[in-house]
């Protein structure tokens, strides 16, 4: 598929979720601006850092468009760390229906430009649906699909449910787990192995397959007005055996515990 042909895709998802014309609306306005510390940066199940990171992220609301700014740099330099550093860039539009909540939008992945950089910058589209249950009000599960049409034209999907678990009259600790599934080319792109050495054999990984499960627990915790700090461990397993072995062949680990902590501020 084309970029500009995906594009056209995109804009067609657009009007369909509207399904109505455009008329002049009340502006409603939120933003949120975040930096978290992070033990190690694990992207769609693969440790792509095994140390440590800070990742900053600005997001800004006009009802229903969202427009988010998110980046992540090391925090100790290390050899090919500019594949490592990038910039993702998005905008997307939300529709509701009764109880769900549908998004479709497109990501810039934009990678650092160091010469010895590996990593080439990309471009994503997504839905994004959730949803509240009237016979599990405590779960929110969630449903997200990634296109990549610029370098990798493959496919990332993720599974999710949410549920707080109170801990007092105005905490709550929020449980995450997912499961995370890729197309053939997505997870050769993201889940290749280096070239093996003399006597190895190259472990082939370009299938469509489950990737990965994640149980996230984070703790909001409100220190002042809108301020908030969010400390919060995931637990990372891949789980096919075939991206297992081709992980720890280039010397990664196939599972990871990552803690950090979050100042968030709402304006």
């Amino acid at each position: 598929m084309t970029r500009n042909g995906a594009l056209l895709i995109f804009v067609g998802m657009i009007v369909a979720f509207t399904g109505r014309p455009v008329h002049a609306i009340d502006v409603d306005l939120y933003g949120e601006a975040s930096v978290k510390a992070m033990s190690s940066y694990v992207w769609r199940g693969r440790a792509v850092n095994s140390r440590a990171t800070i990742q900053p992220e600005l997001t800004v609301i006009v009802y229903p468009v969202t427009l988010n700014v998110w980046g992540t740099w090391d925090i100790v330099g290390e050899e090919a760390s500019s594949e490592r550093t990038r910039v993702d860039t998005s905008i997307d539009y939300t529709y509701a229906v009764k109880q769900v909540e549908m998004k479709a939008g497109v990501v810039v992945h934009a990678y650092h430009d160091a010469p010895s950089g590996l990593a080439s910058d990309t471009y994503e589209m997504y839905l994004d649906a959730s949803m509240a249950l009237d016979l599990y009000p405590q779960l929110y599960p969630s449903v997200i699909i990634y296109y990549d049409f610029g370098t990798i034209d493959g496919f990332y999907g993720a599974f999710s449910v949410m549920s707080p678990v109170p801990i007092s009259e105005s905490l709550d600790l929020l449980v995450r787990v997912t499961l995370g599934a890729g197309s053939s080319k997505f997870i050769s792109a993201f889940y290749g192995s280096p070239p093996p050495d003399e006597g190895q054999v190259a472990i082939d990984v370009e299938k469509d397959a489950l990737i990965h499960a994640t149980l996230t627990a984070s703790l909001p915790i409100k220190v002042w007005r809108t301020l908030r700090i969010i400390p919060q461990v995931d637990y990372v397993t891949i789980i096919d055996d075939t991206l297992r072995a081709a992980v720890e062949a280039s010397g990664d680990k196939a599972d990871s515990t990552v803690l950090s902590i979050a100042g968030s501020w709402e304006f």
